[in-house]
């Protein structure tokens, strides 16, 4: 298995770290007077930070010369609130609504922001990178390029990572519905078609050296058997969702390592006796659970951050 790098990145922490399962948590912090607090800016901050990645992808803007990071962040934002989803998803919350875990519009939930929490994680703590933006590269018809929320590479491993994201008010509703997605999606026909798409724009993709991009191609090969495709695919599963032990402590007591670890671990075992893919033993999942405070207060916070960001730069 694939350990974090990093054991604690922009205020967000590791806090259980093996073999097919990782969770995370916001810092607490003390302001000027003292007082402690849950840092929800810091975790924005980072997520803002990854957007332009996030949107047009590395090999995109790398070799772009713009005129600081706001300019990038502003124009990434500028592409994100392109897609009607993200917009709707906006005004829902602002009007003192939210999307209800009943919801079964998976593109409307594409407005939450889980895709982005996804991308923050894997590239900041399990060391992959992002084959293909989800917004830069898109089909004729408009769709997302590919139906994961995440494809990416893990060059040490020369793996594939597939990921699913899902942000919920009950975190056991969400541990189902990412079951239900990999026994969607983790399928020979299915794999299949992906390939193929994602293949097809991959190849249009600049500054990737010639070895890397054979290597990715022949791991992205759609004639591969089922068998060889799972064995080089990772399947990072995230789940984000409200934790009550961040509204009964306001620091990283003992009391709170305790009671967040509890919670953590029931979700561990109900997911394991839930995974009834019939794959299951063969494939390399590995569960991320993203607890925090607020799942209103994140998104909100957001919504409201990128949409200002879009107007820094005309």
């Amino acid at each position: 298995m694939v350990n974090n790098p990093n054991p604690a990145v922009n205020g967000i922490k590791v806090i259980i770290n093996e073999d097919g399962f990782k969770t995370y948590s916001v810092r607490f912090d003390i302001n000027n007077k003292g007082e402690n607090f849950y840092d929800l800016d810091s975790f924005v901050n980072a997520l803002i930070y990854e957007l332009p990645d996030f949107s047009y992808g590395g090999e995109f803007w790398k070799n772009v010369e713009p005129t600081n990071s706001v300019n990038l962040v502003s124009e990434a934002a500028k592409a994100i609130y392109q897609i009607p989803e993200f917009n709707k998803v906006k005004e829902i919350y602002e009007s003192g609504g939210c999307i209800e875990d009943t919801v079964c519009d998976s593109l409307l939930r594409r407005g939450e922001f889980g895709e982005l929490i996804l991308f923050f994680l894997l590239k900041n703590f399990n060391g992959t990178v992002p084959l293909l933006s989800k917004i830069y590269f898109k089909d004729s018809d408009g769709a997302t390029v590919h139906g994961f929320d995440a494809i990416h590479y893990h060059e040490n491993t020369s793996s594939l990572w597939l990921g699913e994201s899902k942000i919920y008010e009950n975190s056991k509703a969400g541990l189902k519905s990412l079951i239900e997605d990999t026994k969607k999606h983790v399928i020979s026909e299915y794999l299949k078609r992906e390939f193929v798409l994602v293949g097809k724009k991959f190849k249009l993709a600049e500054s990737i050296s010639d070895n890397k991009r054979d290597k990715i191609l022949d791991l992205l090969n759609p004639e591969n058997s089922l068998e060889n495709k799972i064995k080089n695919i990772y399947l990072p599963l995230l789940c984000t969702f409200p934790c009550s032990a961040f509204s009964s402590y306001d620091t990283e007591c003992k009391e709170f390592i305790n009671a967040y670890k509890t919670e953590m671990m029931e979700l561990k075992k109900y997911f394991d006796e839930n995974n009834d893919h019939p794959l299951k033993d063969k494939l390399n999942i590995i569960l991320l659970l993203m607890p925090i405070k607020s799942k209103n207060e994140l998104i909100v916070e957001l919504h409201k951050r990128l949409f200002h960001a879009q107007s820094i730069i005309k």
